[in-house]
This record gives C-alpha cells, sequence and structure tokens, in this order.
C-alpha cells in the first residue's frame, strides 16, 4: 500500500497540472505613434497617426479585432526631390487583424522568467485604406513644360498590415486583467498607388514597388465584458 501511494505521489509531482485563470472578452484602447511613408518619392517624412482598438479575445493570447487608424502621410520636397514632388496624405485606415501571444505556446508561471515575456505578440489581417491628399504636386514646378504628374487626389486601397510587439497586463483586485498597456511596430503595405499620389511610368520614374508605411504606436486597452477560462498548464 504504502509502494502504491508512493507511486502515485511521485506520478502527480512529475505530471502537468492546470491553473484556472478568468479573463475578459473584449476590450477597447486607444493609441498612437510616430508613422512614416515608403513611397515613389526620395524623401519620406515623419510625421504621426492615432488609433482606437476594439478586440475579442478568444484566449487572453489568440486575439481578433478591428482598429481604426487616422493621421497624416508626408514625402518628397519640391525642391530637393529629384522630380520635384511632395505630398501629405491625411489619410483613414481600417485594419481586420489577428495576433497571437507567445503566452498561447508557453508553460509560464509568475515566478518564471516566461511570464515576463508571454506577451509577446505577432499579426496580421487586412484592411483599407482612404487616401485624401491635403497637399500633393500635380504640376512640376520646373517652369518649363508643365508636366502633369498622374494620380489621384483620393481614393480606396487594400492594406495588408504585418505586425508585432509586446503588452502587459494590470491586474485588479480580483486578479484579473483590467487594463493592457502595448508596444507595437506595424508595417502596411499597401496595393495601388494612392497612398503617395502618384501614378507616374515606371521606367521614367522607378515607380516598381508597392507604397507601403510604417507605424509604431503605444496604447492603453480597458479589459470589460462577460468571462472566459483560460486554462494554463505548467509543471511543479
Amino acid at each position: 500500500m504504502k509502494k502504491l501511494l508512493f507511486f502515485l505521489f511521485a506520478t502527480f509531482i512529475c505530471s502537468d497540472a492546470f491553473s484556472q485563470y478568468n479573463f475578459h472578452r473584449f476590450s477597447l484602447g486607444l493609441g498612437g505613434g510616430p508613422n512614416q511613408p515608403y513611397s515613389d518619392v526620395s524623401r519620406n517624412k515623419m510625421n504621426g497617426g492615432i488609433t482606437i482598438y476594439s478586440d475579442f479575445y478568444f484566449t487572453p493570447f489568440v486575439i481578433g479585432g478591428v482598429e481604426a487608424q487616422v493621421g497624416k502621410l508626408v514625402g518628397g520636397d519640391r525642391v530637393l526631390d529629384p522630380h520635384l514632388r511632395e505630398f501629405e496624405n491625411s489619410y483613414k485606415t481600417v485594419l481586420f487583424t489577428g495576433k497571437l501571444a507567445l503566452g498561447q505556446l508557453l508553460n509560464y508561471n509568475r515566478r518564471s522568467i516566461l511570464n515576463t515575456f508571454k506577451g509577446l505578440y505577432v499579426g496580421s489581417g487586412f484592411g483599407f485604406m482612404l487616401n485624401k491628399m491635403a497637399f500633393v504636386t500635380r504640376i512640376k514646378p520646373d517652369g518649363q513644360n508643365n508636366y502633369t504628374f498622374p494620380g489621384e487626389d483620393s481614393g480606396v486601397n487594400l492594406v495588408i498590415p504585418s505586425t508585432f510587439g509586446i503588452a502587459f497586463n494590470i491586474l485588479d483586485g480580483w486578479d484579473e486583467t483590467r487594463y493592457i498597456v502595448s508596444a507595437g511596430y506595424q508595417m502596411n503595405l499597401t496595393f495601388g498607388e494612392g497612398m503617395d499620389g502618384f501614378n507616374d511610368p515606371p521606367e521614367k520614374f522607378e515607380n516598381n514597388y508597392n507604397d507601403m508605411y510604417s507605424y509604431a504606436t503605444l496604447s492603453l486597452k480597458y479589459c470589460f465584458g462577460r468571462k472566459g477560462v483560460h486554462y494554463r498548464p505548467f509543471r511543479y
């Protein structure tokens, strides 16, 4: 009998156990930071934007969400650009995203170094960028042939985002996540020539690549709504 009890105890000690963690299914948040276009002009400048986040948590580490970005992208120079082009795009972007955080794949506890990095995440999705040129050089200002730069002053482009970052949870009195602070970096690939407003012949203007813009953010999210239960495995 003693041998049997000892065997059962040893088996329990060496096996995986599970702890229960309650989490809120929804969050709303606000963030912002610097952005920079990578466009057809030679000089792309840093500006800024803000974002409203709305997320749904399948688990604390598998997230689907919607992002609404508003900002300004600036590039070119009417004096120093080789083709004397310049633009300012007051854009709006709506993205439908999915994120996976490292905590979904880890066995961790609060005393583990892995707990610090459980919020590391990667994500992607799709969305649409609404372009509106606050300014664009449409007539080449060289005083010679009055060349007209082809392109649109407004329009909609498909966007594919790639994002990574880290999130930190702030717990409430019930030991549940109430706030989430995140730092992230996003690269947005656009399809079409609407981001900078120029659609010049590629053989002359080296217009051979998709326009993109980067966006670094700090955000704060508030968690609320109905709760889910996440069973986190850990080893004794």
